[in-house]
């Protein structure tokens, strides 16, 4: 399948980007994740309610942002930039080297570039943040230590591995951490339905045999 692209308007220009993959967001999320709390501190997101405007959630993540390790930084630029295109006399031409970590172009400057992080970021992530999660508390099982994959894409893979979608919808953008946050929530409720029929079945058949 071929990458799903949107086209927007930028500081007078046309650009057009494709969908961030599931794994991007995610590692979007990995990167964003010590200054998330300074976020929603900002913008007021309470288990998925919110009160401000886009421009000021554009506000409150340009300035937590700020907040980022320069290292972390290039990653998110990488990410966020690396799939931008804008159209020119001569067709589509990418704005960013990941390789050289610079602008394509003269007006690109570091603080539009800045904006344009920004804007992927919410663009990909806001239906992830506004989402309303999924709140229980688990029946006590047997206690043992998890196995998981690194920086937690196991909880990215975990659909796949109960067939709930295919492993390329994760990278060609059919899906979005929305979509598998979801999955992961019906595989919890799941499981956690099953542990508690078979604890109520035991506990029935323990009080029958008394």
């Amino acid at each position: 399948m071929a990458p799903r692209q949107t086209e927007f308007d930028f500081s007078g220009g046309t650009y057009r980007a494709v969908k961030v993959s599931a794994f991007d967001q995610h590692k979007m999320l990995r990167l964003l994740d010590p200054v998330m709390n300074d976020f929603r501190e900002r913008t007021y997101i309470r288990r998925g309610r919110n009160f401000v405007t886009a421009g000021r959630q554009m506000e409150a993540l340009t300035a937590a942002v700020a907040g980022i390790e320069a290292e972390a930084l290039a990653e998110l630029f990488d990410v966020c930039l690396t799939g931008i295109e804008r159209d020119t006399e001569d067709g589509w031409q990418p704005i960013y080297s990941a390789d050289d970590q610079n602008s394509l172009f003269e007006d690109l400057t570091a603080g539009r570039l800045v904006s344009l992080v920004v804007r992927t970021v919410l663009h990909s992530l806001m239906p992830f943040f506004m989402r309303k999660s999924l709140e229980f508390k688990p029946t006590p099982g047997p206690s043992y230590t998890h196995v998981s994959l690194h920086d937690g894409l196991s909880w990215l893979m975990l659909p796949v591995e109960r067939g709930l979608c295919k492993y390329e919808s994760l990278k060609d953008g059919t899906l979005d951490l929305t979509d598998i946050a979801l999955m992961n929530d019906q595989i919890a409720v799941t499981a956690e339905n099953t542990t508690r029929a078979q604890k109520a079945a035991q506990e029935e058949a323990e009080r029958r045999a008394r």
